[in-house]
């Protein structure tokens, strides 16, 4: 139903367009040269081509970085802007960027870091938010200033070929427990019962990328309750107002968990929300004369996200969405995400685009993405289907980390690609879903187990493929070729001794790091590869990486 009501729009905006064109076009302003606007009349595009590239999400912190590193200086704004956006974001193979700037910039429907500013009571406390460097920026900034630096941040992403989107936290709940530093709304809901509760305790204390701040999530908005959806479309609809963007992101990982339990019944309505977000976005495109893109970022399976509430097939059945972001939570990127299970099951919708979701950590909150691991990750999502790969929470990293996320090419081409082994760290409970969570993995002798898979599509014949294998319960004297043999497809590899070349190879928390050699006849003409052991003595695996480049840098 909703395609029809976003096409009708754009036909009637279309034949305003025709009606009102003049062969003036020298008098074309720079803001028109660079708006989305559709052609009208017989120069109709073609079917959109897609493209390569990075998409990048820029949290609501990137205008206190940018205070902070001016040294509070907002004089000459513009400029300072546009030289933030060029060191960071211009010519590194970025695609897209989606800007988080709901608490930041000044609005009506919902608080933020300006308002805070100037608060001094909350929920009958008293509160002072003047020592608060992000308050103090978006308060300067909009009372002192003309400058929205959104608007130009978005000017620099048309003029440098990057699609400018709005992403919206639908469920943040970041210090939740806390007394103070909330929304009125916060409160409302806490007051009226409009949160989830904590039904799920013992399995975000359990969870290892949830388990410092487990007593935030039973703070999480319920959407069943219609108010709960009336505050976020509601803002949705005053941000597309201000800004005209390429497309809006609702972005499911900050927090996942949005109904007291996990159960298909919740589609019915997250179905309904996204019914009135498409009606908002049809109304804009309208008003703005170009197609406005809906992306989701959800879960790592498309029928566990059914349990959290994301019938993604049946948005795309009935066009609602136009890009889907298969994700882990945060504190690990996950790499078993069933990215080839999506492009078959969206076969169907060749307009809905996949992004592969990684975040800013690998394993665990300790360990932060390399370019070669990001190579790796990139590689293997793209040679299984992803249209592009999004990066979260990476947008103060280096040039070189985009670029080599930008394309199969760039990935393949890196000097080195590291294939790490996590987890997922999401999984609907109660619902016979059995989390990926393949290691640590006990090993004893003379007992098989399930071997562990690796996607990482075409690997470089001119370098080597080494396994880093990580163990604990063994003293130094034990380490010898005879304490653990690995296998690559069945392939016998090549035991090397202790290394520290791996990615956490000088890091004490995995244990002992092993160097294996695979034989290339393992993996040369294959694009995945499972790894089984024969243990000598009984030992624990708590890390696997396979890397593939070249091994002296």
């Amino acid at each position: 139903m909703k395609k029809y009501v976003r096409l009708i729009c754009l036909l009637l905006c279309l034949a305003f367009a025709f009606c009102s064109c003049s062969d003036t076009a020298e008098e074309m302003t720079d803001t028109d040269a660079v708006s989305e606007s559709s052609p009208s009349g017989d120069d109709a595009p073609a079917p959109e081509e897609k493209k390569e590239g990075t998409v990048v999400n820029i949290d609501g912190d990137a205008l206190t970085y940018m205070y902070k590193a001016n040294g509070k200086n907002i004089d000459d704004l513009e400029a300072k802007c546009v030289k933030w956006f060029d060191d960071r974001y211009a010519d590194c193979g970025i695609s897209d960027i989606l800007y988080d700037l709901s608490t930041t910039v000044p609005n009506d429907t919902w608080e933020s870091k300006y308002d805070r500013y100037t608060k001094t009571s909350e929920n009958g406390i008293s509160v002072s938010y003047k020592d608060n460097e992000g308050c103090e920026a978006s308060y300067r900034i909009y009372e002192e200033t003309d400058v929205d630096p959104y608007a130009v941040w978005m000017r620099e992403c048309r003029e440098n070929g990057i699609n400018p989107w709005l992403s919206f936290r639908m469920n943040d709940v970041h210090y939740a427990n806390e007394a103070t530093g909330h929304s009125d709304f916060f409160y409302t809901a806490k007051a009226n019962g409009w949160m989830i509760g904590n039904g799920r305790a013992s399995y975000w204390l359990n969870n290892a990328c949830t388990q410092g701040s487990r007593n935030w999530y039973q703070y999480a908005l319920d959407y069943s309750v219609p108010e709960v959806r009336a505050y976020f479309t509601e803002h949705i609809d005053e941000m597309l107002g201000k800004y005209d963007v390429y497309g809006i992101e609702l972005d499911w990982h900050r927090t996942i968990w949005c109904f007291e339990t996990d159960d298909v019944a919740n589609c019915q309505y997250m179905d309904i929300l996204m019914e009135e977000v498409n009606r908002i976005v049809a109304k804009y495109e309208a008003q703005y004369g170009h197609e406005i893109k809906i992306m989701a970022r959800i879960g790592r399976d498309i029928d566990e996200n059914k349990y959290f509430g994301f019938d993604v097939v049946s948005w795309a059945q009935k066009d609602m969405i136009d890009v889907v972001v298969p994700a882990s939570y945060w504190g690990s990127t996950d790499s078993d995400m069933p990215i080839s299970e999506w492009v078959e099951k969206l076969a169907d919708y060749p307009k809905v685009e996949i992004y592969a979701g990684l975040e800013c950590h690998t394993v665990n909150n300790s360990h932060w993405q390399s370019i070669s691991s990001l190579a790796g990750y990139t590689a293997s999502y793209l040679s299984q289907g992803a249209d592009k790969i999004y990066l979260y929470n990476m947008f103060n990293d280096i040039k070189e980390k985009f670029e080599v996320c930008s394309s199969l090419e760039k990935a393949l081409g890196a000097a080195k690609r590291s294939y790490i082994v996590t987890e997922s760290n999401a999984t609907p409970q109660n619902a016979g879903f059995t989390q990926y969570d393949p290691l640590p993995l006990s090993l004893t002798v003379n007992v098989k187990t399930d071997g562990i898979v690796i996607n990482h599509g075409a690997l470089s014949t001119r370098n080597e493929a080494v396994l880093y294998i990580a163990v604990s319960g063994v003293q130094t004297e034990d380490i010898s070729e005879a304490m653990l043999k690995v296998y690559y497809n069945g392939v016998e590899c090549e035991y090397k001794g202790t290394s520290v070349k791996s990615y956490v190879g000088e890091k004490a928390d995995f244990g002992v790091v092993i160097q294996y050699n695979i034989p290339k006849t393992a993996w040369e003409s294959s694009a995945s590869g499972t790894v089984t052991f024969d243990a000598g003595m009984n030992l624990t695996v708590n890390y696997i990486e396979l890397m593939n480049g070249n091994t002296r840098i």
